[in-house]
């Protein structure tokens, strides 16, 4: 009998040890021994230990072998299966063993309950954890250990039940470093981190010495903040006691931290006073150096951690992987990844696959990013999601969709993140289609309920659609809203020119208990700019003095109030704005000087011009589009060429749309139709804008059939016409008395490009038909739309024609 103890005795401890070391092929040679021996299910302390081995080694098929040859088994033999389960991620095993050992009447102790709540913790089951969490305490086991307390609370946080953390926190009879730490974490994990912060403070005024999760815990919260101070605050503190040569993991947690406050020199003074940097030392310098756009210093510390001997793991190659797409060194992700697929880490590693197809993409190699993805076998969510990034990133719209397609047909199912990718495509193609079949693939998985991302780019792709009523729509039916979701649709409103909706919307924002942004300031003052409500914009303005959130001296802000006050007329105040401090752009001359041509002031915009540049500021293409608007206005042709000469010196009219269709409209305006033309044609892309700029010129110059052999042009062309090109079409058509032509464009007007006719295009038809001798039909459509100028144009008709009763009525009307 005492031979038998003994010699289970010798084959736990070197269980143990190859337990330690992992040694498999050692262990199984012991357990076949063991087999021989007949001790194998009779003594559960070799049990234990030959299950921890296997365990340890990652054999957990032999693990629960061992652990069913013996048929009475203990508290020990048990937790030695389960914590196993649980420590290699089997989370559903782990309870199914836990609920087999109660079923059997094991008692769970201490160790148990630690290895069961870990698997809750890691399958983010909040309801077992709290069914564990009772059992807990019927049990006593928060009175026997309150280290139970702090795994109760990491469990809790974990499963972001923050209320439950801080409870368990307060009953806790003894404070202690490990329940502070739990609150700490609890904390960062809730991304509450100034709460982390604030409890950090308690913890140390109240003697306990933070331990290294603390320190990993507050300067994770200090980075996430990019509180740098109280960062250098506590990293003093510790190089005072010389805390930070113990400890490599508080080390990278501080590089981390600088490196996420951008302090990258500071993150470097740590890492060279380092003994001996490891990996994860490497990695998150190199990380820091990528995230703040030192794309070069992170290929050179990448070059430094191979010739010190390390091998890049995932994350250190996706930093890298970033860095080459950052800095477009293709020749290098070339490099990196040839060794990539010598090493066979393609296929064993998704994030390495999903990083270099980023690289490829960021450097405008699709061909290869599209080689990479044919060649995995195994494609998750983030991969698709990267390739289609990397085809709306690069303007390829329509691959995207057809990879949208794939990923539907062969899975894995869409997320949050591939959506918003697609929705971004369809806001700059402006394809409402392509929005529509995207949000019925938003609905079809319920993306809304939990994610706000998703639904404000919903709202915002039907904003950039023009589509405000589906935007409208969409924003009413989110289950929550934020400070981003308000200023879509404040914004959308205000630029597609509907201000009293976007001022409306502000007003039930602040009704909803939401503060203001920046943002949200800009976009309300532009739509109270937009219809000159100087009172509303008054307002505002004193809000902003009294907002402690939002600075008054804000460059965006006072360039909108700037703006909003020439916009309104108000230039004296605009003026004291403008020189309230000094700016590093035209933006608020740009204000100033769009605000006079608002106002027919064109001497005063000139003179603005002529100051800005006098004060040393550069003209930019917003500034030469509005002085060569008011050189038009006033036909000022001279002035024009001279702007025209500047623009040329500068080189802006090679870069920018808006100034090439500007001069078309100006010289279009002047009447100097060839130089019109002349740019017209070399203008990159012809926009609706300079094609009806250049209809309106050739009109003005009794050019009629030009102006619909232009229309025509312009619609085969694929631009859709808008109500300013109607007018140019409809005036030629009254000049002419093309009757049937004019009824034509003015259908298709509503029916084929959904524009709703304004004031001008009924002056239009009511003079054609009256002048053609159709007065029924001047007089329905008087009747229609019942403005007193449309009566008057029709009284004139009627004087030139005799036609008495009629113009009788006409004059009632009026």
């Amino acid at each position: 009998m005492e031979k038998n103890i003994d010699e289970a005795a010798q084959y736990v401890a070197s269980l143990k040890v190859c337990a330690r070391e992992k040694d498999l092929s050692t262990g199984s040679i012991l357990h076949h021994k063991i087999s021989k021996s007949g001790l194998l299910g009779k003594n559960l302390f070799l049990g234990s230990a030959l299950v921890n081995m296997f365990v340890k080694c990652g054999e957990l098929k032999k693990a629960q072998h061992v652990f069913d040859e013996f048929v009475d088994k203990n508290v020990v033999l048990w937790n030695s299966l389960l914590s196993g389960y649980a420590l290699h991620g089997h989370n559903k095993e782990a309870l199914a063993c836990f609920e087999q050992m109660q079923r059997v009447s094991c008692l769970p102790n201490t160790v148990t309950y630690i290895c069961i709540l870990k698997a809750c913790s890691s399958m983010r089951d909040l309801k077992k954890g709290q069914k564990i969490h009772s059992q807990i305490v019927n049990e006593g086991f928060l009175e026997k250990d309150t280290l139970m307390y702090s795994v109760l609370m990491d469990m809790y946080s974990k499963c972001k039940a923050l209320d439950e953390v801080q409870e368990l926190f307060n009953k806790i009879p003894v404070q202690s470093t490990d329940s502070w730490t739990a609150l700490i974490c609890a904390y960062v994990q809730c991304q509450c981190y100034e709460e982390a912060l604030s409890s950090f403070e308690q913890m140390q005024q109240g003697g306990f010495s933070p331990n290294i999760a603390t320190l990993t815990s507050i300067f994770k919260a200090c980075g996430l903040l990019g509180c740098l101070e109280k960062g250098i605050e506590i990293h003093l503190h510790l190089v005072r006691i010389q805390w930070l040569e113990e400890s490599i993991v508080a080390s990278n947690a501080l590089i981390d931290m600088y490196a996420k406050c951008g302090a990258l020199s500071k993150a470097e003074e740590v890492f060279v006073k380092l003994p001996a940097p490891n990996l994860i030392t490497w990695t998150e310098l190199i990380a820091g150096c990528v995230n703040y756009g030192y794309g070069y210093d992170a290929l050179i510390y990448s070059e430094r951690l191979q010739l010190c001997g390390f091998s890049p793991d995932s994350v250190t190659y996706a930093c890298i992987l970033k860095a080459c797409g950052n800095t477009e060194a293709l020749e290098r992700g070339k490099r990196i990844h040839a060794r990539l697929v010598k090493d066979h880490a393609l296929e064993e590693d998704p994030i390495i696959a999903s990083s270099l197809i980023n690289m490829y993409a960021n450097c405008g190699a699709l061909k290869n990013a599209q080689g990479v993805f044919g060649k995995l076998t195994t494609l998750d969510v983030v991969t698709w999601n990267v390739l289609i990034k990397g085809y709306v990133e690069n303007g390829h719209h329509d691959l995207s969709f057809s990879c949208f397609k794939q990923m539907k047909e062969k899975g894995p199912l869409p997320n949050g993140t591939t959506v918003v990718c697609l929705l971004e495509s369809c806001g700059v193609t402006g394809d409402l289609d392509k929005a529509e079949e995207v949000y019925a693939q938003v609905i079809r998985q319920n993306l809304l309920e939990n994610d706000l991302l998703v639904g404000n780019s919903v709202v915002n792709v039907y904003v950039q659609c023009g589509d405000l009523q589906r935007a409208q729509e969409v924003f009413l039916a989110l289950p929550a809203w934020n400070i981003i979701s308000w200023n879509v649709l404040i914004a959308g409103y205000a630029e597609h020119g509907y201000s009293k909706i976007s001022l409306y919307y502000y007003e039930q924002m602040k009704l909803a208990g939401f503060s203001p942004n920046t943002i949200t300031i800009a976009c309300t003052l532009k739509a109270c700019g937009n219809i000159l409500a100087l009172d509303n914009g008054e307002n505002i303005h004193a809000q902003v003095a009294k907002q402690v959130c939002i600075q008054s001296d804000d460059d965006m802000v006072i360039n909108a109030l700037v703006d909003m006050y020439a916009r309104c007329g108000a230039h004296k105040r605009a003026l004291q704005l403008h020189y309230q401090k000094p700016f590093q752009d035209a933006t608020p001359w740009n204000a100033m000087i769009s605000g006079c041509i608002l106002h027919g002031q064109e001497e005063e915009a000139f003179n603005y011009f002529e100051q800005m540049q006098v004060q040393g500021y550069t003209p930019d293409e917003i500034t030469f589009a509005c002085i060569l608007k008011a050189c038009g206005s006033r036909g000022s042709v001279f002035k024009g060429q001279e702007i025209h000469s500047q623009v040329i010196q500068k080189g802006v009219s090679k870069l920018s749309m808006v100034v090439g269709t500007a001069l078309v409209v100006m010289y279009s305006k002047c009447g100097m139709l060839m130089e019109s033309q002349y740019l017209f044609d070399r203008l990159p892309i012809q926009d609706v804008v300079s094609w009806t700029a250049l209809m309106t010129g050739y009109a003005a110059m009794g050019k009629d059939d030009t102006v619909l052999k232009i229309f025509d042009d312009m619609l085969l062309d694929g631009i859709h016409p808008n109500p300013v090109t109607f007018t140019a079409v409809l005036q030629v058509c009254r000049r002419r008395g093309l009757v049937q032509t004019a009824e034509y464009y003015f259908e298709i007007m509503r029916t084929s490009y959904q524009l709703d006719p304004d004031l001008e295009h009924y002056i239009c038809m009511v003079d054609l038909y009256s002048a053609s001798g159709h007065l029924d039909k001047a007089i329905a459509l008087v009747r229609k739309v019942s403005d007193p100028t449309l009566c008057h144009t029709l009284l004139d008709a009627c004087k030139k024609q005799g036609a008495a009763k009629i113009g009788s009525w006409s004059f009632q009307q009026m």
